[in-house]
């Protein structure tokens, strides 16, 4: 494992609060809607999260490292509505029942701006893994923390992603995944142990696709 890796794309580009500032957004917008002060609502709460941002920083950091060469949970993932063009199962499934060996799972947030920078180049990283036929091997998922389907699906057509994206408003997958800033990749293998996370870089994706996929040992 590269600790660089996990440690050069911190200080610039993550989001650390982005999921819980965008549940905000939506709770306050819902507040609005009956009428309630959920603007103000909305502000002190983002203002709050925002002096806490710096300590989760600092805390987090260190996390970070240990987080790799871990047991990676079993995630239960609900359907997919293109689950036939994706190549996953036609109904709820668990993480450990994919074909692929390799999972690259790529938790985001709409109102993460690295999460919307770093997407074009996600979205080579899937065309590239098809390109040189490691689609039976390597699958990438995304999961959005915080954000409904309808964002989601904004997500999707805004940034042409052709890889699955699961919603998670409730921001329980994201709980189960450690509560870590975003963006974040975690390269997941299965073995017989279980699945097992190989490396996970903080931050914004900024590697060259093909490169990326030798690095973690797809490629010769």
């Amino acid at each position: 494992m590269n600790i660089a890796h996990i440690f050069t794309p911190w200080s610039k580009s993550y989001c650390a609060n982005a999921p819980m500032a965008g549940a905000i957004f939506q709770r306050g917008q819902a507040e609005r809607g009956r009428g309630g002060t959920g603007r103000k609502g909305c502000l002190r709460d983002a203002a709050r999260l925002s002096g806490c941002c710096l300590l989760l920083c600092i805390l987090l950091l260190p996390l970070s490292s240990a987080q790799a060469g871990q047991p990676f949970p079993d995630l239960k993932l609900p359907a997919h509505p293109q689950a036939a063009a994706l190549g996953l199962p036609d109904s709820a499934f668990f993480l450990s029942e994919l074909e692929a060996d390799v999972l690259l799972i790529n938790v985001y947030s709409w109102f993460c701006g690295p999460c919307q920078q770093e997407a074009p180049l996600l979205a080579m990283l899937n065309a590239e893994i098809y390109k040189l036929g490691l689609d039976n091997r390597v699958l990438l998922l995304g999961i959005a923390a915080g954000d409904t389907p309808d964002l989601v699906d904004k997500f999707r057509d805004k940034h042409q992603i052709k890889f699955a994206l699961f919603a998670d408003p409730d921001m329980e997958l994201y709980s189960k995944l450690g509560n870590l800033p975003v963006p974040a990749l975690h390269v997941v293998v299965k073995g017989s142990a279980g699945l097992e996370r190989r490396e996970l870089l903080l931050g914004r994706f900024t590697e060259d696709p093909r490169e990326f996929l030798r690095r973690i040992a797809v490629l010769p």
